[in-house]
C-alpha cells in the first residue's frame, strides 16, 4: 500500500508538472504582441515600432491609406504588415518611407503593404526603403542581417529616379546578407527601377557558392512597365552582390548590373543566377536587352524572352568598350590593367599594357 501511495504521488507531481509547464509556454508563447495602427501617421507607426520587442512583436498597419512626407526608422528585427498590397497604400511625398537598420541576430519581414509615389534622397540614392546594416563605412566594422522577407507588396507608378529598395553598401561587414523578395507586383506607366544594391568587395574573395542561399534572391513576381524603355529595370548592382532572380514574369523591362569601375572604388557584381523568368516585349525594344552580364559570373538557363529586345543577353566588360577607357577586344590584342580603384572605367590612372 505504502508503495501505491508513493506511486500515486510519483503521478500527481507529474500531472502538476505538466500543467505548469503548459502554462509556462502559454504565457511565453503568447508574450508576442501586434501593435496596431489605425490612424497610420509617421509618428503613430513610429511610436508601434518603439513598443514592439524585437523578435517577438509585429506592427499592424489597420488602414487604407496614409501620405508621409518623412520616414519610419527602424533598427530592430518585428515584422510590419498591412490589410493588404492594395488594401493598405502608403504614398511618398518627396521622402523615404522606412529607414531600417538590422544586426547578424534580427530577423525581419514586411508584407501586404502597398507603395506609390516619389522617394527622398537616403543613404545610397532616392529610395522609398532603405536597408542598411551596421558600421561605418572606412571606419569600424558591422554587422548585417541573416534573414530578411519582403513579400506580398505592391508598387505603382513609383516616380522616375526613385528605387523601391536600397541596399547600402556594406564594405566593412566581411560577408554577405541573405534577403527574400517575393510576390512583388511592381506595375509603372514610366520608366523606373525596382531595387539598387551596393555590396561589399571583399565578397569577391569567398567561393562562388552557387545554389546556396548565400544571396539575395528575387523570386515569384511581377514587374511591368507599359512603356519600353532602357531605363527599365529590376536591379542596379555592383561591390560584389550575390543574386539570385527565378520565376519572375518581366514585360518590358530587364536585369542589369555594373562591372569593376562604374562606381570608382567598386567592384563589379560577384555572382548573379537568373532562371525560369519570362521576359516579354509588347513595344520597341530595340535599345534594350534582356539580361545584361557584366562583372562576375553567371549561370542563365531556362528563360523564355519574347518580342523585339535588341538582344536577349549581353556580355560586357564596360572598361574595353569606351574611348578613354583601356580600350581593346577579344582579338587577340593585349589589354591594359588599372593599377587604382579610384578612377570611373579606370579612365584615368596609370594604365599599364599586361601583354607586349
Amino acid at each position: 500500500k505504502s508503495m501505491q501511495n508513493n506511486i500515486q504521488k510519483f503521478k500527481t507531481i507529474i500531472i502538476f508538472a505538466g500543467i505548469f509547464l503548459g502554462i509556462f509556454c502559454f504565457i511565453k508563447i503568447s508574450q508576442a504582441a501586434t501593435h496596431e495602427v489605425t490612424n497610420c501617421t509617421v509618428a503613430n507607426v513610429q511610436d508601434a515600432v518603439e513598443e514592439a520587442i524585437a523578435g517577438e512583436d509585429s506592427v499592424y498597419l489597420n488602414c487604407a491609406s496614409a501620405t508621409w512626407d518623412t520616414y519610419v526608422t527602424i533598427t530592430k528585427g518585428i515584422t510590419i504588415y498591412g490589410n493588404g498590397p492594395t488594401s493598405t497604400t502608403i504614398t511618398a511625398n518627396n521622402s523615404a518611407l522606412f529607414n531600417i537598420t538590422l544586426v547578424n541576430t534580427d530577423n525581419f519581414r514586411m508584407h501586404d503593404i502597398g507603395f506609390t509615389g516619389t522617394g527622398g534622397g537616403l543613404g545610397l540614392d532616392t529610395t522609398l526603403i532603405r536597408l542598411r546594416g551596421t558600421g561605418d563605412i572606412g571606419i569600424s566594422a558591422g554587422t548585417i542581417w541573416n534573414s530578411l522577407r519582403m513579400d506580398h507588396l505592391k508598387f505603382t507608378n513609383v516616380s522616375y529616379g526613385t528605387f523601391c529598395f536600397t541596399i547600402d553598401i556594406w564594405n566593412t561587414i566581411p560577408y554577405h546578407p541573405k534577403a527574400l523578395f517575393d510576390n512583388i507586383t511592381y506595375t509603372n506607366t514610366g520608366p523606373g527601377a525596382f531595387i539598387k544594391i551596393a555590396g561589399n568587395n571583399f565578397t569577391w574573395t569567398e567561393a562562388d557558392q552557387y545554389g546556396t542561399d548565400y544571396a539575395i534572391f528575387i523570386e515569384d513576381s511581377t514587374f511591368y512597365w507599359s512603356t519600353p524603355a532602357f531605363y527599365n529595370y529590376l536591379t542596379d548592382t555592383e561591390h560584389g552582390v550575390r543574386m539570385v532572380v527565378r520565376y519572375n514574369t518581366f514585360t518590358n523591362g530587364s536585369i542589369q548590373m555594373h562591372d569593376t569601375g562604374s562606381t570608382p572604388a567598386a567592384r563589379g557584381n560577384r555572382i548573379a543566377e537568373v532562371y525560369n523568368n519570362t521576359f516579354n516585349c509588347t513595344g520597341d525594344c530595340s535599345s534594350m536587352l534582356a539580361i545584361a552580364m557584366r562583372g562576375g559570373g553567371y549561370i542563365i538557363h531556362d528563360n523564355t524572352i519574347a518580342g523585339s529586345y535588341w538582344t536577349p543577353g549581353f556580355a560586357q566588360i564596360y572598361r574595353t568598350t569606351g574611348p578613354g577607357y583601356l580600350g581593346g577586344a577579344c582579338n587577340g590584342t593585349p589589354l591594359r590593367a588599372c593599377n587604382t580603384d579610384s578612377y570611373y572605367h579606370c579612365t584615368g590612372g596609370d594604365k599599364k599594357w599586361t601583354g607586349s
